[in-house]
C-alpha cells in the first residue's frame, strides 16, 4: 500500500547484531557514499567482496544474488559484470566474458532514491557456482554512515536523530507538576476516582448473568493465568462484597448503538461487590478489560494473594465501532503464538478488528481445501525449483520467516481465540494484483496435472492468460503478479477460496461477515497485451483497462453480497477515475455503494494528491476505515536513525504521531510533512470536509503493520508497541477537545497537555505491565535524549517513568550503571540508555564533552 513499498525488506538478526556486537568477518560489506542532491536524485554505495577465495569465479556461469529494495543503474562495462533485475526485490550479479577474477572486488553502485537506514540495504545474499548447483549463503555487514548522508536531497529538512534532537522531542512530555496516571486506560468517557482501595482476594466468586457466561469464564481463566487466582463461577444476579458481579443492563436504556453493543459501567467501592454492568456481552468484556488495567503492573506474571484496586466509578463506551489492527503475515510469516500474543494485547486495550493480511506476492499463508498447492508451494520461499523467489532476505538460509502457513485446524483455533476476546478476524485475500504466490502455485498445480482428491482439475488451470504479453512492473518490482480478470478460472478460484473461508468460520462457530479483497497497486500495463482481455473488452464494450478493474470488483461485490458478506478493500477499489489531484471531480464506482463497500483509505500523505480522499468517499456513500499511511503505518521507522528499522516513504511515525491523529479533522493532524517541512494550514483550504452524513460513515480507524522489515516476533512487537497505545486511545476514547480546533499554538498546547498525561501513563504503568504480561513483550525502548548545558548533562525520555542509566568510562550502560535522577557534571563523554524492568536496554545515546571541559578535571557524580 505505497508508491514505494516494493522491494523494501528487512536485514536479519546476524546483520543487525553486526551493529551492536563483534561478529565474524562478513562476506559482503555495504557502505553508503553519496546521498541525493540537487544534481542527482539517486544515491551511491560501495559493495565490497573482500575475499572470495573459497569460490571459483573463473567459471563462466556463477552468480551472486541478493535482495535490494530499489532500482540500480547498470554497471560500467569495465567491471566485466552484469547487474540484472531478476524479479521483485531479487538482483543478480553475474560475469561477462570480459570479467577478470581476482581475490576480491568492490563495486560502485548507483540506485534510485535514498537509503537512510539498514532496512534499505542488500540482504539475503547467496552464491551459486553454476546453474542447478547448491548455493552458499553469504553474510552482509553495513557501515553506519555519517549524518550528512542521511538525506533525501535538498527538500529533506528532517534532522537525523541524535541526543539533542531526542531531548527536544521528549520535552513534550516534560513538566514541573506531578501527573495523575490513575484510572482506566484507554481514557474512558467518564470516570470518578474514590479516595480508597479495595482488595480482590485470590478466591473470589464471579457471579454472572447467563448472557455473560463466556465472559465469566474468560475472567476466571485470566485471573488464574495472570495472577494465579482461583476464582469460582456462580450464575446469579446478586453478589457479596469482595466478589465480582457481571450484571446485565436493559438494552432499552442505551441511548446509542455503541453504548448498547459495547458500552459498560464499572463500579469498585468498599463494602460492595465489584460490579461490571453492560447491555451486551462485548460491553461486559470491555468492563473486565478496564478492571485489568486497574491492576498494578507488579501483580502481572506472578502470584498475588490480593489485587489492590482503586475505588472508581466508570461509565464508558467507544468512540468508534471499528477499532482495527492489521498484520501482514505474507511478506514474513508469523506463527500462531505471535498472533495470539497480538490478539491478547489488542483485547486488553479494546481493539476489536484483526485485519489478517494472509496473501501477497511473496507468500500465501492459509490452507485452502481445493488447492493444496497454495501452501505446499505458495508458502515456501527459497532457492530451489519448488520455491518462490527468496524475497526480503529469505536467501538460502532455512528461514522460518520467509516460509510457513496456517493449516485449517490452526486457523480455526485462531478464529475462536479472537472471538473469545470479542475480536472479529477479517481475512484479506489480495486481488487482482499482489497475487504472484497464488499465480505461481496454480501454475505448479497445472504442471503436476492437478489433484484428483479435490474438485476437477479442469476447473482452474491458470490465473493468467497464457498468451498475455503485457509488460509491467509493480511498485514492489514484480513483473508477473496480476491475475487475469478476463478468465473464468479466476472467478472459479475466488469462489472456491471464499467458500472454504466460510466453512472454516462455521467450524469455529462463527459467520464470515467481511472479506478484504485488497485491490491496491495494480501496475499500469497489466492486461493490455492479453488476447483474452482484448476479446473480453470488445464483448463488454470496454475501452480502457480501468474498466476491467472496475468490472472485477463489481462482480466480486455482487457475489459477496449474495452470501451476506461485506466487500472491503483498499481505497483503490472505489475509484473509477483519479488523476492524482484532490478535486471534487474524482469519480467513484456507484455499483459498489449498494450495499456500501468498505474502503480502507491509506494514502493521505501531504503532497501525494489524495489528502481528501477518505472524506470524499465517506461523503459519497462508502464506509470508510481511516488507515492513514502518514500516521497509522506501524512499519514506518520511529525516527531518522540508520540503526532504526523500518521504512520512511510516508515519513517517520512514533507513538506521539499516532496519538495526535485527528480522525474528524485530518488536515490538522500533522504539523510537518514527510520531509520534515512545516505544513502550511492554507494548503488544505481547498480540500473537501466531512459532511454530517459522511461523518457517520467513517466507522473507525486502523493501524497497519506491513512485515517486509519484520522477520520475527521481537521485531513485530518492537514496531507494534508502544504505537498501538496511541491507536487504542484515538479509537476508543472520546474525541479530545483539541481535535476540531484549527492548527494554532493553542491547539498544540492542548494537545501537549493530553500527551503529557498519556506519556506518563505509558512510562509508569502500561509499559511496565507489558514487561510482565505473557512473559513480557519486546516493545521499543526509546533511546534517551540528552544535552550538555554549562557543563551539566541533562537527560530525558519519551515516557517518563522509564529508567535512564549512564556510563562515563566509554563502556555501554548496563543494569548496574548509575541511574540518572538529575543533571550532573561530566568531564568526559557520557553514554546513556533507557532500561525496562527486565533489564533490557535501548540503543545508546552519546553526549560528547568538549576537550577543554575534560581537561578541567571537574568531579563526576
Amino acid at each position: 500500500m505505497s508508491p514505494f513499498r516494493p522491494a523494501l525488506f528487512v536485514l536479519f538478526l546476524p546483520i543487525w547484531c553486526a551493529f551492536l556486537h563483534a561478529t565474524p568477518p562478513s562476506d559482503l560489506t555495504w557502505r553508503l557514499t553519496a546521498a541525493p542532491d540537487t544534481n542527482n536524485p539517486g544515491s551511491r554505495a560501495r559493495l565490497e567482496w573482500p575475499s572470495h577465495t573459497r569460490f571459483d569465479l573463473s567459471a563462466p556461469t556463477w552468480s551472486l544474488r541478493f535482495n535490494f529494495p530499489l532500482a540500480f543503474q547498470p554497471l560500467a562495462p569495465e567491471t566485466g559484470l552484469l547487474l540484472h533485475h531478476v524479479n521483485g526485490d531479487v538482483w543478480e550479479i553475474a560475469p561477462l566474458k570480459t570479467f577478470k577474477p581476482g581475490k576480491s572486488f568492490a563495486l560502485e553502485l548507483a540506485f534510485e532514491a535514498a537509503a537512510l537506514n539498514f532496512s534499505l540495504g542488500p540482504n539475503g545474499a547467496y552464491f551459486r557456482p553454476a546453474a542447478e548447483q547448491p548455493v552458499t549463503p553469504l553474510t552482509v555487514s553495513h557501515t553506519t554512515p555519517p549524518a550528512s548522508l542521511l538525506s533525501r536531497g535538498p527538500v529533506d529538512t528532517m534532522p537525523a536523530a541524535d541526543a539533542s534532537d531526542r531531548f527536544q522531542r521528549n520535552q513534550k512530555a516534560d513538566g514541573e507538576a506531578e501527573v495523575d496516571v490513575a484510572g482506566v486506560f484507554p481514557t474512558p468517557k467518564q470516570q470518578t476516582l474514590g479516595a480508597g482501595f479495595v482488595n480482590l482476594g485470590a478466591n473470589t466468586v464471579i457471579v454472572y448473568h447467563p448472557d455473560f457466561a463466556a465472559e465469566a469464564r474468560f475472567l476466571q481463566n485470566t485471573l488464574q493465568q495472570r495472577f494465579q487466582h482461583r476464582a469460582s463461577l456462580k450464575e446469579g444476579q446478586t453478589a457479596k462484597a469482595g466478589h465480582i458481579l457481571l450484571r446485565r443492563l436493559e438494552k432499552n436504556t442505551a441511548d446509542s448503538p455503541r453504548k448498547r453493543e459495547e458500552g459498560y459501567q464499572l463500579r469498585i467501592a468498599k463494602g460492595q461487590p465489584i460490579e461490571a454492568a453492560a447491555h451486551a456481552p462485548a460491553g461486559v468484556f470491555y468492563a473486565l478489560q478496564s478492571l485489568l488495567t486497574l491492576v498494578p503492573p507488579a501483580a502481572y506474571g506472578g502470584k498475588a494473594d490480593t489485587l489492590r484496586l482503586p475505588e472508581i466509578s466508570v461509565d464508558d463506551e467507544p468512540r468508534f465501532a471499528y477499532r482495527g489492527f492489521h498484520l501482514d503475515v505474507a511478506r514474513h510469516f508469523h506463527g500462531p503464538e505471535s498472533v495470539r500474543r497480538t490478539l491478547d494485547v489488542m483485547a486488553l486495550y479494546k481493539l476489536n478488528r484483526f485485519h489478517f493480511h494472509l496473501t501477497d506476492d511473496e507468500g500465501w499463508r492459509l490452507a485452502i481445501k481445493d488447492y493444496p498447492e497454495l501452501t505446499n508451494y505458495g508458502a515456501t520461499r527459497g532457492t530451489g525449483p519448488d520455491d518462490l523467489l527468496p524475497s526480503f532476505g529469505s536467501g538460502a538460509r532455512d528461514n522460518d520467516a520467509g516460509s510457513g502457513a496456517y493449516d485449517r485446524e490452526t486457523f480455526v483455533s485462531l478464529l475462536r481465540y479472537a472471538a473469545e476476546r470479542h475480536i472479529e478476524v477479517i481475512p484479506e485475500i489480495d486481488l487482482p494484483g499482489h497475487a504472484r504466490a497464488a499465480i505461481q502455485a496454480i501454475e505448479k498445480r497445472a504442471q503436476k496435472g492437478g489433484d484428483s482428491a479435490t474438485k476437477p482439475f479442469e476447473q482452474v488451470t491458470n490465473l493468467r492468460d497464457p498468451e498475455d504479453q503485457s509488460e509491467y512492473k509493480s511498485v514492489q518490482g514484480w513483473k508477473d503478479n496480476v491475475i487475469c480478470v478476463c478468465r473464468p478460472d479466476s472467478y472459479r478460484f475466488i469462489e472456491s477460496v471464499i467458500t472454504d473461508l466460510e466453512a472454516m468460520y462455521r467450524e469455529a462457530g462463527l459467520t464470515l461477515k467481511v472479506v478484504h479483497a485488497g485491490g491496491d497497486e495494480v501496475p499500469k500495463g497489466a492486461w493490455l497485451d492479453s488476447p483474452a482481455c482484448k476479446t473480453f473488452m470488445a464483448k463488454h464494450g470496454f475501452t480502457e483497462s480501468k474498466h476491467l478493474f472496475a468490472f472485477f470488483f463489481e462482480q466480486l461485490h455482487a457475489a459477496l453480497t449474495k452470501r451476506g458478506v461485506t466487500l472491503a478493500g483498499w481505497e483503490e477499489i472505489a475509484l473509477l477515475e483519479d488523476h492524482g489531484a484532490d478535486d471534487p471531480n474524482r469519480e467513484f464506482n456507484p455499483k459498489l455503494k449498494q450495499p456500501p463497500a468498505r474502503t480502507h483509505v491509506w494514502n493521505d500523505i501531504p503532497g501525494f494528491g489524495r489528502e481528501a480522499l477518505a472524506y470524499q468517499l465517506a461523503n459519497n456513500g462508502f464506509e470508510v476505515v481511516l488507515s492513514s499511511a502518514a500516521h497509522l503505518y506501524f512499519d514506518l521507522a520511529y525516527e531518522k536513525d540508520y540503526l532504526e528499522p523500518g521504512y520512511y516513504w510516508a515519513g517517520y511515525t512514533d507513538t506521539f504521531k499516532v496519538f495526535r491523529f485527528s480522525p474528524h479533522n485530518v488536515y490538522a493532524g500533522g504539523a510537518f510533512d514527510r520531509m520534515g517541512r512545516p505544513i502550511d494550514p492554507a494548503f488544505y483550504t481547498r480540500h473537501e470536509r466531512l459532511s454530517e452524513a459522511g461523518s457517520k460513515r467513517v466507522i473507525g480507524i486502523q493501524g497497519q503493520l506491513w512485515s517486509e522489515t519484520v522477520p520475527n516476533r521481537e521485531r513485530l512487537e518492537y514496531m507494534m508497541l508502544p504505537k498501538l497505545f496511541g491507536l487504542a486511545e484515538r479509537a476508543w476514547s472520546p474525541k479530545p477537545a483539541w481535535e476540531m480546533l484549527p492548527t494554532s499554538p493553542g491547539r498544540e498546547q492542548a494537545l501537549f497537555r493530553d500527551w503529557r498525561r498519556f506519556a506518563h501513563r505509558l512510562g509508569q504503568v502500561e509499559l511496565p505491565r507489558l514487561d510482565r504480561l505473557n512473559g513480557g513483550y519486546a516493545y521499543r525502548l526509546p533511546p534517551p535524549g540528552a544535552v550538555l548545558r554549562d557543563g551539566l548533562v541533562h537527560a530525558n525520555t519519551a515516557f517518563p517513568g522509564l529508567t535512564i542509566r549512564y556510563s562515563t568510562d566509554g563502556g555501554a550502560p548496563t543494569e548496574q550503571s548509575p541511574v540518572y535522577t538529575k543533571p550532573f557534571r561530566a568531564t568526559q563523554s557520557v553514554r546513556l540508555a533507557v532500561f525496562d524492568q527486565r533489564g533490557r536496554g535501548s540503543r545508546i545515546t552519546t553526549v560528547t564533552v568538549p576537550q577543554e571541559a575534560e581537561q578541567k578535571g571537574a568531579p563526576t557524580p
